[in-house]
């Protein structure tokens, strides 16, 4: 007996059985929508199954092949002659005009309690003349369509979006086919399946079958192909073409008009299969409201969905069958476009980068592509909240850009990326954007870009512990920027010189650095960039225990902070003033600046200093007597330490609170 490979789907069984159970003046209709090879059919027959008695005059079923290879959907007058041939009524009896089919159909049904179930249907049309009014009857209709059309007549409220399967169903239905003894001994080539198919029903039919085809292969063989995106699909291929996965999504797509095809193809430019409607906008040129229409359209065909106002998502399968389709794409159409989405993604990036640090000496970004949209942002939590969102894709975007050679665009996003990285403590984003910026800046043939690439870097590298390669790499800046007699540049690099010679614990070295920086600064003429340069001396005398000096530096810089607006640099002053009253016993007013500091820290999104001003936040809470609450933002530090990739600076607080919680047990 051939195992039974359906699995989980709880919940929408359950949704099935509430709207059949709901009273209706008319039959009731259960939609059941979502991409090929989601499992549509196997849900529908599941719940049919359970129900066989609730409908002791029988089922109807018939697959309308709405979505099959030939396009030879089933006309309605044909169906109609097997429904009602099944009621026992000859072939002779059964009327030639299309709407007296319909009402002898409808009249038999009238008084039954009888399931009908219309599978893979291709558009309303379709189903009208198929749809008992009967109270008693229900109807289940499966489509790759979300027959938005259907729903509007009166049919169809009751839409049931199907979506992957979790992790443990994925896995259930992996051991039902293979076993899960097999699956266990191979545990990291198990995850690497399921990682690719991604609860995909199909997906994970196909592997199954592979697997347990090759009883003596290791399950890795196939993981393997699976795991690159390049031969991902061709490895999700097994037997006739209803099962193998680019065939079964062709068939939606075949349904599409020119525009939506053209629109869906252009997708596969996107780097990740979450996009906005401005970028989607952007790769096809088309209008905002051309491009909600098409995609909306799309969203109907089950090959995307709106997850919010103006985002949308496709499957990462069904993603990469859209790549698949771009990359074959003729290159007069292939290049414009990822020319554009790239545009794109540099202007938005670069905008948001304007609010999140506007005190930052700008790139030139040059006039955009026709066709481009740029993201409207107009505050710095709209900036936070579409990096947040857009990180991963711009992440790739990056390595795109590159390796489609867009070194232009490779440079202007890993600049744009620097804060929002940096702020959010992504360490290891932080280094691949700028070894990738450092090698644009490079085959740009910039010495000013080099200069720049070469300090970010070395910034990336000592935040995490890699001070030799930070250190080659700032001296590199600091000799170009001498060379270029760029001060404001000598500054910077100075001024990151000061934080690695302090992560070193050579406080002497680091206040050496900040003066410098300050010097450079002065002569630049800018009045932040001196605020910060004093914040930091006065932070390096207070790590000297000269207190009464450092608390005169770093108040005099929280006064120019506050004059000018900055909010980064007034957060850090605070804490840098919170640590000196701290150290000279005024706990109580060290903890309101470290409060204010934290207030701040957490509205611009500085999730990396906020960490820091949570660890030593504790401290002052211990020396109140307090250990509960310098317990909470140890742990709160430790969750922010941990998310950040920070693990030696996580290491060394659980030692911390573990101390404190001996001490409290004692």
């Amino acid at each position: 007996m051939l195992p039974d490979l359906f699995v989980g789907r709880d919940a929408e069984l359950a949704t099935m059985t509430g709207i059949y159970g709901t009273a209706s003046d008319c039959a009731r209709a259960i939609l059941i929508v979502g991409p090929g090879g989601i499992g549509k059919t196997w849900l529908g027959l599941r719940w049919s199954k359970r129900h066989l008695d609730q409908f002791p005059d029988g089922q109807l079923f018939v697959d309308l092949n709405g979505f099959t290879p030939g396009g030879y959907a089933l006309q309605p007058s044909v169906v109609l002659n097997g429904f009602i041939g099944a009621f026992g009524v000859l072939s002779s009896f059964i009327p030639q005009d299309l709407n007296a089919k319909v009402g002898l159909y409808r009249s038999l049904v009238a008084d039954k309690r009888l399931l009908v179930f219309l599978d893979n249907a291709r558009d309303a049309a379709q189903l009208n003349y198929l749809l008992p009014t009967g109270p008693q009857c229900v109807v289940v209709v499966t489509s790759r369509d979300r027959l938005p059309d259907l729903a509007t007549a009166g049919f169809g409220k009751n839409r049931l979006a199907l979506g992957p399967l979790d992790r443990d169903c994925s896995y259930q239905l992996l051991a039902r086919r293979i076993g899960s003894k097999r699956l266990d001994l191979e545990l990291d080539a198990t995850t690497e399946v399921l990682q690719s198919c991604q609860g995909f029903p199909l997906a994970l039919a196909i592997a199954a079958g592979r697997i347990s085809d090759h009883l003596d292969f290791p399950i890795a063989a196939l993981s393997s192909g699976l795991s690159d995106a390049k031969t991902r699909l061709e490895e999700l291929s097994y037997g006739d073409s209803t099962n193998d996965l680019s065939a079964v999504l062709s068939w939606s797509s075949r349904s599409l008009n020119k525009q939506e095809a053209d629109m869906f193809a252009l997708l596969g430019a996107t780097p990740s299969s979450d996009t906005s409607e401005s970028a989607a906008a952007s790769v096809a040129a088309l209008s905002a409201n051309d491009t909600r229409l098409i995609l909306r359209s799309l969203e109907n065909a089950s090959l995307l969905n709106a997850v919010s106002p103006g985002r949308w998502r496709m499957h990462d399968l069904v993603h990469l069958y859209a790549r698949s389709l771009f990359d074959v794409l003729s290159s007069e159409i292939r290049e414009p476009a990822l020319a554009r989405l790239l545009d794109h993604h540099a202007r938005t990036a670069f905008a948001c980068d304007r609010l999140l640090h506007p005190a930052r000496l700008e790139i030139e970004m040059g006039k955009p592509r026709p066709g481009v949209a740029v993201e409207r942002l107009g505050s710095e939590a709209e900036a936070l909240e579409w990096l947040r969102a857009q990180h991963l894709p711009l992440m790739t975007a990056l390595n795109v850009a590159m390796e489609r050679n867009f070194v232009d665009y490779a440079w202007k996003i890993a600049w744009s990326l620097d804060t929002f990285n940096h702020r959010m403590g992504h360490l290891q984003d932080q280094v691949l954007a700028w070894k990738i910026g450092l090698d644009a800046a490079t085959r740009r043939r910039s010495s000013m870009d080099e200069a720049l690439a070469c300090r970010r870097l070395g910034v990336a590298y000592s935040r995490i512990g890699e001070n030799d390669l930070a250190l080659n790499l700032l001296d590199r800046s600091l000799e170009i920027a001498a060379a270029l007699d760029d001060r404001l540049s000598k500054g910077h690099v100075h001024r990151a010189l000061a934080r690695v010679r302090e992560l070193q614990g050579n406080y002497p070295k680091a206040l050496h650095h900040a003066l410098r920086a300050l010097e450079n600064y002065r002569d630049c003429l800018v009045p932040t960039w001196q605020a910060d340069a004093l914040n930091l001396i006065g932070w390096y005398r207070a790590l000297l225990g000269d207190f009464a000096q450092a608390a005169m530096d770093c108040s005099t810089a929280l006064a120019l902070h506050r004059e000018h607006h900055d909010f980064d640099g007034e957060a850090n002053t605070l804490d840098s003033l919170a640590y000196i009253l701290h150290m000279t016993g005024s706990h109580d007013q060290a903890l309101a600046y470290y409060t204010s500091a934290l207030d701040i820290f957490r509205r611009i999104g500085r999730d990396y200093e906020e960490a820091n001003s949570l660890h030593r936040m504790g401290r002052v809470y211990l020396a109140l007597g307090m250990p509960e609450d310098a317990r909470r933002c140890w742990q709160d530090a430790h969750t922010l330490y941990r998310a950040q990739g920070r693990e030696s600076a996580a290491v060394k607080l659980e030692h911390d609170i573990q101390t404190l919680a001996i001490g409290s047990a004692d």
